[in-house]
C-alpha cells in the first residue's frame, strides 16, 4: 500500500521508517516505488528486520534504474554481512551520488549499534575506496597544520569530504575521540580511535 502511494508522490522528499516491523518483503516491495518515484530524495528505514539478503536484492533493484533520484538510504541499526560493501559500492559505480548509512557488520553474533565505532568504519571505508591515508584525511581537515582540530572543523571537514555520516554519528564519533575533553580532536586521537575499532572489529 505505502509502495504505491510512494509511487505516485511528486512532494515528499524524506521518509523517516524507523521502528515500523518492517520485514524483507514489505522492505522489497516498498522499494519497487522507486521505478516511477522522482522525488524521495531520503529513505530512513534502520531499526526493522531488514536482511542482508533483502538489502543486496534492494540495491540490485536500484542499479536497473535510470533516472535515480534517491540519494540516501539509512539502514543504521541493522546489522549485515561484511558481503553488503561489495553490493554498496558496485551501486555507487553506477549512481555516484547514492549513498547507503548502515549499522555494523558482523561475522557472527550480533553486536549492539554503536554510532561512534559506525562513524569510525564509515572513515576507513573512505580512506580505503579514495587511496588516502588517515594522515592524508586529517591533513584536508587541519587547515593550519596544528595536528588538532575543532569540534566544527572536523564536522565541516568531514561533510565537505563526502563521507556519509550523520549528525548524531558525528557527535557520538567527537565525544568518543576527545579524550582529554580539551575541545579538540588530535591526530593521535584519531589514530588510536581508529586502531580500537578496527582491533575491536577483528576479534568480533
Amino acid at each position: 500500500m505505502l509502495g504505491k502511494a510512494l509511487a505516485h508522490n511528486v512532494i515528499l522528499e524524506e521518509l523517516d521508517l524507523r521502528s515500523n516491523r518492517i520485514g524483507p518483503a514489505a522492505f522489497a516491495s516498498l522499494a519497487v516505488c522507486f521505478k516511477d518515484n522522482n522525488s524521495l530524495k531520503k529513505l530512513i528505514i534502520g531499526k526493522n528486520n531488514i536482511t542482508t539478503d533483502s538489502l543486496e536484492a534492494v540495491l540490485k533493484l536500484f542499479s536497473t534504474l535510470n533516472p535515480f533520484y534517491l540519494e540516501l538510504l539509512d539502514v543504521s541499526d541493522v546489522t549485515l554481512k561484511p558481503s553488503i560493501h561489495e553490493s554498496i559500492q558496485a551501486l555507487k559505480e553506477i549512481h555516484p551520488n547514492f549513498n547507503c548509512l548502515h549499522g555494523f557488520l558482523n561475522f557472527s553474533k550480533k553486536k549492539a549499534y554503536n554510532p561512534s565505532e559506525a562513524a569510525i568504519m564509515y572513515i576507513q571505508e573512505y580512506c580505503q575506496t579514495n587511496n588516502v591515508s588517515l594522515m592524508d584525511l586529517f591533513a584536508k581537515l587541519d587547515t593550519d597544520g596544528s595536528m588538532s582540530v575543532s569540534y566544527d572543523e572536523f564536522k565541516e571537514g568531514l561533510k565537505q569530504s563526502g563521507i556519509p555520516i550523520t549528525p548524531a554519528q558525528i557527535d557520538a564519533l567527537i565525544a568518543y575521540l576527545d579524550r582529554d575533553g580539551d575541545g579538540e580532536i588530535d591526530f593521535s586521537e584519531l589514530v588510536i580511535g581508529e586502531e580500537q575499532v578496527r582491533k575491536s572489529m577483528e576479534n568480533n
